[in-house]
């Protein structure tokens, strides 16, 4: 108990100056973030409980930190093998890290590629970098996992490792245009956290909308399945259009078209189809697309086939 009640919501314990703020009990907005969190209980103010930006305002109390006004080098590489498209997270990222490295960033599932980072490889990672520096695990599509090497974040906060985990309400639960998320972390990062915050930064609209999320249980597990359904007719689709695809932990997947993705892009896009090109990410030949519903599924495939 003694290291939960040390970690705490991102922001917390706000001061109004409107409407009084919505109050719940954690207990109640706790379970339903992070499950298995049980026999605790107190009231907290959530106004607001999430937050639009975590990640810039990390980066701006890094640099607060530091001391510096340098921009942050961010690097990252890819193992390309068609066979075994992963992340490399404890040796290309472990040799990455020098004497001035103050913050890393791990998504997961891995955005373009939807592969995952097992418990055991964050666990072998964190154990290696120094505790001064800060880990991100963001965990945006979270909700879409059921596998049992998935990590339970979790227990590193329980553990007192330095971290701080991210989540949205942009992805199972469709509220992109709340711009709504929201993150855990130690007491302590979280207090130098609430120093750099944006004022307002969450309307009281969306926080009511995040919270109402979070009970729509069977919105969430209709979710997942309609992206498993998804997953499953696309994965053969891609096989019988002989196109190299990456199975996914998300809602997309990864597809190599293995020619300039630009114009299957644009293609798409004149078919009222919008994916993402990838070239930033070092993948000039491929697309992340999303899994849509049944019908929206079948519209990209049949596109696709008059298009390639």
């Amino acid at each position: 108990m003694a290291s939960l009640l040390s970690s705490s919501f991102f922001p917390r314990n706000i001061t109004w100056s409107g409407p009084a703020p919505v109050k719940y009990s954690a207990y109640f907005s706790l379970n339903r973030i992070m499950p298995g969190v049980d026999n605790f209980h107190y009231d907290v103010h959530l106004s607001p409980l999430f937050c639009e930006s975590v990640a810039k305002i990390i980066f701006h109390l890094i640099l607060k930190i530091s001391g510096t006004d340098e921009d942050l080098d961010i690097g990252f590489d890819w193992v390309k093998e068609r066979e075994e498209f992963k992340h490399l997270c404890h040796d290309i990222m472990l040799d990455a890290v020098k004497s001035n490295t103050k913050l890393i960033f791990i998504d997961n599932p891995i955005n373009p590629t939807g592969t995952m980072v097992t418990k055991d490889e964050i666990d072998k990672f964190l154990k290696q970098i120094p505790e001064n520096i800060l880990v991100i695990l963001d965990e945006a599509y979270y909700e879409y996992i059921n596998h049992p090497d998935y990590p339970d974040s979790s227990k590193y906060l329980y553990e007192g490792k330095n971290i701080v985990i991210l989540r949205t309400f942009s992805k199972i639960y469709g509220l992109a245009g709340a711009r709504l998320g929201y993150g855990f972390a130690n007491s302590e990062i979280i207090s130098n956290l609430m120093k750099l915050r944006i004022s307002f930064n969450v309307n009281r609209i969306s926080q009511h909308a995040g919270l109402a999320a979070l009970d729509d249980y069977e919105h969430v597990e209709n979710g997942r399945k309609i992206n498993e359904a998804g997953k499953e007719f696309l994965y053969d689709a891609y096989e019988k259009l002989g196109l190299f695809y990456v199975p996914t932990y998300g809602n997309f997947v990864f597809v190599d078209f293995n020619k300039d993705s630009l114009t299957v892009f644009e293609s798409l896009q004149r078919h009222g189809i919008i994916a993402r090109t990838i070239k930033e990410y070092g993948f000039p030949n491929a697309l992340r697309i999303t899994i849509g519903t049944e019908k929206q599924n079948r519209k990209l495939i049949k596109t696709l086939k008059k298009i390639l």
